[in-house]
Parts: structure tokens; C-alpha cells; sequence
């Protein structure tokens, strides 16, 4: 208000001039988020892919990317024992009984994510609190762009194998002719932004991953 002349040095603005400016800083702040250069943060998600599906919603607890868990938390640390479906990733929303509303996974701990053994262990979260062994699900909050994928396959032999995803946009997706071809694993992903979850298209029409 200073800077364009509204107010003089020292002065104090109104309660309505406070509040358009806060209006203003919001808008300013929203229009931030959508530039990729001002994000500071670009976080993975891990999606376990179920055979003969190839469109899946994100975005709250009712989409299909998410994990379901027996864990407890102590302090800031949760602690899981088991993955009973879905994979774990940092940045997932987490519920349950006795969790705090919004408690967030902020990083890693001792497990490192997914849905092997790997993903048995403990994670950070930023909200400290005290929840005893209990079921605990999760779900990635609704991206605003999908930059890259790569899908990993569990070979014959026991070991894995990642293999990129391109990402597609809707004109070159509308140009697949058989959506629903069968595939061992998808090799292009095409993400629309709808509201309030958005949704992710693979092909071909996977059969692990």
C-alpha cells in the first residue's frame, strides 16, 4: 500500500484496507502455485496398479491411489507393520482413529515407501500425537501437473525392472484408438486435472506395476 501511494510511511490502514490486502496476497500467492519455476517441492507418489484397470481418480480418501495400514504413531514418528493394500508415499494425507485431522507423512524414516517389505517401518509426520496400534489409510493429495513416470516390474527371477512413462497430453491421448488395449504394463499416462479428484489415464491397460 506504501509502494503505490495508498498509505504514508508509518500509517496504519483501515480494517477493510487490511482486508483487501490479504485478499490480494491470497490471489497473488494462488497464481504463485501454478508456476512451476516458484514451486520448491516436486514430491513422488507410489501407485500400486491393479491388473485390467487403467483409469484411476486421485485426490482425497475416496481415490483409488492410496495405501490402508496397521500402524500407531508415537510423537512425530509413525510406525507401520504391515501394508494391508495400496502404497505408501511421503506427502500422503493419513486418518484413523485418534489421528490428528490433516496429519501429513513428511519423510522417510526407516521404511522407504511402497507396499513390499521395504514399506515396514517408520515414517516422520508433522503433527506430534499419540495413536496406538490401529488401521490407518492414506491418500496423495490431487497433483497439478504430472511431470514424469516410470512404472517398475517385478521380473520372473525376483528382481525389478523400471521402465519409463511418457506423458501424454489429451490431444495425443484422444489419438489412441484402443484405450482398453491389454498390455503387460503402461508405457504413456495421461493425467486430467478435474475437480475434485483428478484422474489418470494409462495404456495400454496394465497387468502389474
Amino acid at each position: 500500500m506504501r509502494a503505490i501511494g495508498a498509505l504514508a510511511t508509518g500509517e496504519a490502514p483501515t480494517a477493510d484496507e487490511a482486508q483487501d490486502g490479504l485478499e490480494i496476497l491470497n490471489e497473488f500467492l494462488e497464481y504463485c502455485s501454478n508456476q512451476k519455476q516458484l514451486v520448491f517441492c516436486i514430491q513422488e507418489v507410489i501407485h500400486e496398479l491393479t491388473a485390467g484397470q487403467y483409469i484411476y481418480t486421485i485426490g482425497n480418501a475416496q481415490s483409488d491411489v492410496g495405501f490402508g495400514a496397521t500402524a500407531s504413531i508415537s510423537g512425530d514418528v509413525l510406525t507401520v507393520t504391515a501394508v494391508l493394500a495400496g502404497a505408501i508415499s511421503v506427502g500422503q494425507i493419513i486418518s484413523g482413529t485418534g489421528v490428528t485431522a490433516g496429519t501429513a507423512i513428511t519423510s522417510l524414516g526407516t521404511g522407504v515407501g511402497g507396499n513390499g517389505s521395504g514399506a515396514l517401518g517408520t515414517y516422520y509426520v508433522q503433527h506430534s500425537q499419540t495413536v496406538g496400534s490401529t488401521t490407518i489409510s492414506g491418500y496423495a493429495p490431487r497433483p497439478l501437473r504430472i511431470n514424469s513416470a516410470f512404472v517398475r516390474v517385478v521380473s520372473s527371477i525376483g528382481g525389478t525392472l523400471d521402465y519409463p512413462i511418457a506423458v501424454i497430453t489429451d490431444e495425443e491421448y484422444e489419438l489412441i484408438g484402443l484405450k482398453a488395449l491389454n498390455g503387460p504394463w503402461p508405457r504413456a499416462l495421461y493425467y486430467q486435472p478435474s475437480m475434485p479428484l483428478g484422474v489418470l489415464n494409462y495404456w495400454p491397460n496394465p497387468s502389474q506395476g
